[in-house]
């Protein structure tokens, strides 16, 4: 005889695991995002020229923009290691300058956003108010 709620329970926890699969894919979390084959639009070295911040152009998030920039931070010490710093949506407005040696400016046409690249990070998708 089939016992009917271990079948269910056994189906339940498949599609949990499905969901959580499909989740992470379609809603990459921005520190996983690998920049190796998004195309690289500008680099800015920091005044001091401890950093380098590359923007890289990648391909819409699922229900939230048709394209994004990744801003992925580059610091020029021996043994570092780089780490994406901001997802920023489609927005043509968008720029990006230092503002410090440490400090990178983010403006856009509803939004404004200092960023110490040792400590902070921004995602347009959680981020915003």
């Amino acid at each position: 005889m089939i016992n009917w709620q271990n079948v269910f329970r056994i189906v339940l926890a498949v599609a949990i695991v499905i969901a959580i699969y499909i989740a992470l894919w379609v809603y990459p979390v921005m520190e996983n995002i690998e920049v190796d084959e998004l195309e690289l639009l500008r680099s800015m070295q920091s005044p001091n020229g401890a950093y380098t911040l590359d923007i890289y152009y990648r391909g819409g998030i699922l229900l939230y923009a048709d394209y994004t920039y990744v801003g992925q931070i580059r610091s020029n010490h021996v043994n570092a290691t780089d780490r994406n710093l901001f997802l920023v949506g489609e927005d043509n407005s968008f720029r990006a300058s230092w503002l410090k040696d440490d400090t990178v400016l983010l403006k856009a046409h509803d939004y404004e956003v200092e960023l110490n690249v040792d400590e902070d990070s921004f995602d347009f998708r959680f981020d915003l108010p």
